[in-house]
């Protein structure tokens, strides 16, 4: 199989590498500032994290192609397993670098089906925090869809399992979620298996709770905004 004469599969350590080369994947130090997240529907609840996965700096040289085919060929999410034949529809949330992993995605499950296999569709959900509820942006979701949900990354599941409840709502069924890094301690998120290229579970604090406010460590509050100028 020939997806567009990429490079050879990476493994999840050589993958693990290049994201830290890239600083696509910070980890926090004690002279480097964490990371606030909000839930989604769930303002009240602030995580503070120390670890954050930027997509955006991974762009270009088909290197989310590449993440694409490898998520896809590993043995614990390959063909067999991850239901790519079963799908009808992608969906992603619109923000940051996922509807471009969401287009390669497409491309690389055509690619598994055959010469003759159709393109997926996808459609991308916006998050409306004032009205507190997700809005499809193109392609609907329909009765009797079969859906994979993409994102970048899992942290503690919250836009995630909102994204299954609006999927369902509109009477499709959830396959999987496909995600390029799982910093959750878990698998699964409501009855929905997670497909990931690297997992490494990072711890998750209240405000209260947080040791690195307690070290003095700056909190950032919207790290997407010129996130490379920030280290």
């Amino acid at each position: 199989m020939n997806l567009r004469k990429l490079s050879g599969p990476r493994t999840s350590e050589e993958w693990h590498k290049l994201f830290l080369q890239r600083k696509a994947l910070w980890i926090h130090t004690e002279n480097k500032p964490h990371i606030e997240v909000v839930s989604f529907n769930r303002s009240e609840h602030r995580h503070h994290i120390g670890t954050y996965f930027n997509s955006q700096v991974l762009i270009g040289d088909d290197t989310l192609a590449e993440i694409a085919r490898d998520i896809v060929l590993q043995r614990i999410g390959g063909p067999g397993y991850v239901p790519i034949y079963n799908a009808t529809k992608l969906v992603g949330s619109e923000n940051r670098g996922v509807p471009l992993f969401v287009n390669e995605l497409a491309q690389v499950i055509r690619e598994f089906r055959g010469v003759g296999g159709e393109k997926l569709t996808f459609s991308l959900l916006n998050k409306n925090r004032k009205q507190k509820c997700l809005i499809p942006i193109g392609l609907s979701i329909n009765e009797g869809d079969r859906v994979i949900i993409v994102d970048d990354a899992v942290f503690t599941g919250s836009t995630l399992s909102s994204m299954i409840d609006y999927v369902r709502s509109q009477g499709a069924e959830v396959l999987c979620i496909i995600t390029v890094f799982n910093g959750a301690k878990f698998d699964g998120i409501d009855r929905v298996p997670i497909h990931y290229l690297i997992k490494e579970p990072v711890r998750i604090y209240s405000k209260e709770n947080c040791p690195f406010c307690r070290e003095h460590s700056r909190v950032i509050f919207s790290p997407r905004v010129k996130w490379a100028k920030r280290f």
